[in-house]
């Protein structure tokens, strides 16, 4: 049907497909991902049939129920496909639609179903927060994800930096995760020895890609060595500056800092080799006139050198 004549879709098998969609993981319902999957194509052809009856809250509902990275991707594209173009923007609810993908972080008192046991309630949470993470991570890698979480005012980036300043440590450490792997950067192992954090995420490090059975010697040097083509611009770091640059203005480096300066040994030791990244992130790809202000960071400044604090805290 969709395929002949989508605007001829029938809305009372539209209803049903979407309360499958919704409910069909609860009733463990073999349909589930079917109808999903229909939903999607549904809403890309069709928007105003889904957005009328409910079906992009299905959607997102199901993007917190995956943790397949594949499924996970495709379903939260479907939404910023419709965010992309004027024609199909008006379906999705501002501030309300895309934001649901940040609840596993930003509601602490998060339960995906009401009827969740006790006994698992911490399983399912780590569940959610590992969706939650691919949806955030491709919602920034395209830019009508990057638009609409970055936009001026109560936005969904200021909520996620915002955790970072509230000494929750399960939320935090999930965030760092998400902060690496949205700037690319290898996350260093769980220890409460900084140097060797730092050495697990040193480029020239042993990787299994260089054993003699996979990519061996090519692949160590497209690592360690600097690529020869210095001809044109790099756009993944014009990617990279917009969204740096993005995080910055909204407050990522102090709310590092507030990491940093924290009782959990693990987790400042994560948050500092973040926050030196950053800053040589910003110092490299950044122009000028916005990284002027980079390297004041006050509230980092001020502990290091205050004698009210014991030593080790200032050290």
């Amino acid at each position: 049907i969709i395929t002949v004549n989508a605007m001829l879709f029938p809305t009372s098998v539209a209803n049903s497909l979407i309360a499958v969609g919704t409910d069909g993981l609860q009733e463990r319902d073999r349909m589930v991902r079917a109808a999903v999957a229909i939903i999607c194509e549904l809403a890309l052809k069709n928007p105003e049939v889904v957005a009328k009856r409910g079906g992009l809250s299905t959607i997102l509902k199901s993007v917190i129920d995956c943790q397949l990275s594949r499924i996970n991707e495709a379903l939260i594209t479907t939404v910023l496909h419709l965010l992309n173009h004027p024609c199909t923007r008006q379906y999705v609810r501002v501030d309300v639609e895309l934001e649901q993908i940040l609840a596993p972080f930003t509601d602490f008192h998060y339960r995906h179903n009401a009827d969740t046991a006790e006994g698992q309630l911490k399983e399912d949470r780590e569940s959610r927060f590992l969706s939650s993470r691919m949806a955030i991570v491709a919602a920034f890698r395209s830019w009508s994800g990057i638009i609409n979480l970055c936009k001026v005012g109560n936005s969904g980036i200021q909520s996620l930096i915002g955790l970072l300043c509230i000494p929750n440590m399960e939320v935090r450490k999930c965030l760092l995760e998400v902060l690496y792997e949205i700037f690319r950067l290898p996350v260093p192992i769980v220890t409460e020895d900084f140097m060797e954090a730092l050495q697990s995420v040193d480029p020239a490090r042993f990787q299994d890609t260089w054993r003699l059975s996979d990519g061996f010697v090519a692949a160590e040097a497209k690592v360690i060595l600097p690529h020869r083509a210095r001809s044109r611009a790099d756009l993944m770091d014009n990617y990279l500056a917009f969204v740096l640059s993005a995080f910055i203005s909204s407050g990522l480096l102090e709310g590092l800092v507030e990491v940093v300066t924290s009782n959990d040994d693990q987790l400042a030791i994560r948050a500092t080799i973040l926050l030196g990244e950053l800053l040589h992130m910003a110092n490299t790809i950044l122009p000028h006139s916005h990284s002027h202000h980079l390297h004041c960071l006050p509230t980092l400044i001020n502990m290091a050198a205050s004698f009210d604090i014991s030593q080790e805290k200032r050290l």
